[in-house]
């Protein structure tokens, strides 16, 4: 099983040593869209979640960095399958503000330009089967960023996304019974 969630990601643009909650956007570079795909079934087999968040194609973000969105601002996300709504949210319905994850992340490691950090996805969750199109929208007055995930998306949702990507089911060595070997697989 796969689960699509729509999620904004925060853009580093400066070394973040001296980061706080207060000064956070000194730091931001800008904000991007994110489709944070994941299997959680592989949770199971990997207690380290590398497997659920590494399938081929997974997390196609941007291709844009949006500068004019701010830490504060209450980014509108929507997530669709096949062209249906299946949640909408907002960044102001994460469980901890923009500021503070960042304050958070760099309290205990220093970020650095170009590196990312996802925000989250509340309550965007849905599963998604493999050739399905999905879309997430992160809207901003006057303004609409797409991500699609899908080759058969329809040719007028291609044009209009700023970036299509696919997701390929991948076997497993597990799934055929193999075991891995402790200390590589599990």
């Amino acid at each position: 099983m796969t689960v699509a969630e729509a999620e904004v990601a925060v853009v580093i643009g400066r070394v973040t040593t001296g980061l706080t909650a207060a000064n956070a956007h000194e730091y931001v570079l800008g904000i991007t869209a994110v489709n944070d795909l994941s299997s959680p079934d592989r949770s199971v087999r990997d207690p380290r979640n590398f497997e659920s968040k590494s399938g081929v194609g997974y997390t196609p973000l941007g291709p844009w960095i949006d500068t004019d969105l701010g830490l504060d601002d209450d980014v509108t996300l929507a997530l669709r399958v096949e062209g249906q709504a299946v949640a909408e949210t907002s960044a102001g319905r994460l469980p901890v503000s923009p500021r503070d994850c960042l304050a958070y992340v760099a309290g205990w490691t220093t970020l650095g330009p170009g590196d990312i950090v996802m925000l989250g996805a509340p309550f965007s969750a849905a599963p998604v089967r493999p050739g399905e199109v999905v879309e997430v929208l992160v809207n901003r007055p006057g303004f609409q960023h797409v991500v699609v995930t899908g080759r058969d998306a329809p040719p007028a949702l291609i044009a209009a996304a700023d970036l299509v990507s696919e997701v390929t089911q991948v076997k497993h060595q597990m799934e055929q019974g193999i075991r891995g070997q402790q200390g590589i697989e599990w």
